[in-house]
């Protein structure tokens, strides 16, 4: 088996300085940061950002979404998951 570098065929600029966790949706694409504990949601094709949610988390590192729509984000330092509406 040879180990094979994988090309990137898409690239976005992260919105925030320290993007920690990504959830796929149709959508777009949520993205939270570790930086400025932001969730900003970006289209698929340009990366613009759609929406943005300030959260009260402290060094955000994992997001996903629930059937209802609700954000559910994992906050580190604090040891804290948090359900957060859209």
């Amino acid at each position: 088996m040879t180990n094979k570098i994988a090309s990137p065929i898409q690239m976005m600029i992260s919105p925030g300085p320290k993007p920690n966790g990504l959830q796929a949706s149709k959508e777009g694409l949520w993205v939270i940061d570790q930086g400025d504990s932001r969730v900003h949601l970006l289209e698929w094709s340009t990366g613009k950002i759609l929406k943005e949610i300030q959260t009260d988390t402290d060094r955000s590192s994992g997001i996903t979404l629930d059937n209802e729509g609700n954000i559910w984000i994992a906050s580190t330092y604090n040891c804290k998951i948090y359900k957060v509406n859209q």
